[in-house]
């Protein structure tokens, strides 16, 4: 595996692969175990996985719909531990883990987000999942998105979002996290795009705020 490891800011790390693959494979049993709506915190085969995915897509084009990735090291530490099918991809996580000084105390907790230079254009990923890691790392920055979401956004726009956040596969408790972040930098969706962009200024303005100094 390419990649470059760097800390972002406030133990928020990005490490960026050459190769969409090491990428995804890297990433991929600790991203579900942090997030899947079937698979959250708990062990896991990842042919159960792949069988569940394929059934819900129509084939197992995971590689496909995800660009990039977010998650804790808490729950990579936990994923790593409880894997029923130890294989090369839980080793290239742990190797990556092995270079990020709180993976080793019990104490400390940390943010690493995953990028390919094959499928980060414009570096649009890149600040979706940054939009992730200050809402995990900075109190101010959550306290301050959470209450413009609730105040910007009305109620039945709140509830068609959340709505769709919830039927592309998230886990109810990480869809609030999910919906700040594709407010303040851009849906994929252009529906939803147009549907939020009357009451996005004030998050997004919030966003550039606190990146406004982070080193990309």
């Amino acid at each position: 595996m390419i990649y470059t490891l760097n800390l972002l800011f406030d133990h928020v790390y990005h490490i960026n692969f050459k190769r969409h693959k090491d990428l995804w494979t890297t990433f991929y049993r600790s991203q579900e175990f942090y997030e899947s709506p079937v698979f959250m915190n708990r062990a896991f085969y990842l042919c159960e996985h792949q069988n569940w995915y394929s059934s819900k897509h129509g084939q197992f084009s995971y590689s496909n719909d995800y660009h990039a990735f977010n998650v804790d090291g808490n729950h990579i530490a936990q994923a790593l531990t409880c894997a029923p099918d130890w294989c090369k991809y839980d080793e290239q996580m742990l190797d990556v883990m092995s270079q990020i000084p709180e993976f080793f105390d019990p104490l400390k907790n940390f943010y690493l987000i995953g990028t390919s230079d094959e499928n980060n254009e414009n570096n649009s990923f890149l600040l979706h999942e940054l939009a992730h890691g200050l809402y995990f790392s900075n109190e101010d920055y959550r306290n301050e998105i959470n209450c413009l979401i609730m105040s910007e956004i009305p109620k039945d726009v709140r509830y068609n979002i959340w709505n769709y956040l919830k039927e592309s596969g998230y886990n109810e408790e990480r869809i609030w996290d999910e919906f700040q972040a594709y407010i303040t930098t851009g849906f994929e969706n252009d529906e939803k795009e147009k549907l939020i962009k009357p009451y996005e200024i004030a998050l997004i303005k919030t966003f550039k705020k606190y990146v406004k100094d982070i080193i990309i």
